[in-house]
């Protein structure tokens, strides 16, 4: 009886329970912050991320996480667009400045870091936006991008968020297996919409 009843299950499909979010904790970088599920811990940073800090003169921070079942890997990136002018000898004027002088938009520049972030990740191949909308938060321009490719040949999604300060740009961005999106897909909106400039 116990075989016949544990054959059914597997034929109807049945799946394990998906691991429920018990709660979110804050976290923060150089004044800009998120709240994310309380068991990620943080992680050392991917060789690829350390690099890319290391390489921008001080220009970038960032600190990773990972959920407790190493599925979900989460990223909390700060840009000092300010400095980063002055290092080329520029002076930073605003983005509105920026747009008058190169036609580059908030979102035009959401969309060229994240293609960066993911070139410099190793997750280019394959790439197909999904989503892309500029939208506020607590009265500061964002910008959500959405994407599925593949890393190492395994498809996955790949959500990110640009967060614009006068001088600074928040970034967060969260990389989950398709497999395993279904348990992390309702943790977004909230991680999203949390993020800010203290």
């Amino acid at each position: 009886m116990a075989l016949f009843f544990i054959s059914l299950l597997i034929s109807v499909g049945c799946k394990p329970q998906q691991n429920i979010v018990e709660g979110y904790k804050d976290v923060s970088l150089g004044g800009f912050a998120v709240a994310i599920p309380a068991d990620w811990q943080e992680v050392e940073l991917s060789p690829e991320i350390a690099d890319a800090v290391t390489d921008s003169e001080g220009t970038v921070i960032a600190v990773s996480y990972r959920d407790k079942s190493a599925t979900a890997d989460f990223a909390l990136i700060v840009m000092d667009v300010r400095r980063a002018f002055e290092l080329e000898g520029d002076t930073w004027e605003g983005w509105d400045k920026l747009y008058e002088e190169q036609g580059l938009t908030k979102k035009e520049y959401a969309q060229m870091v994240s293609d960066h972030i993911f070139t410099t990740l190793w997750i280019s191949q394959n790439k197909s936006m999904q989503e892309i909308r500029m939208f506020t938060i607590e009265n500061r321009d964002a910008c959500e991008i959405l994407f599925t490719a593949e890393r190492e040949d395994i498809p996955v999604n790949e959500n990110i968020l640009f967060v614009f300060e006068e001088d600074k740009v928040g970034i967060i961005f969260i990389i989950v297996e398709n497999i395993d999106w279904s348990t992390f897909q309702s943790c977004w909106p909230r991680i999203r919409d949390s993020a800010r400039f203290e």
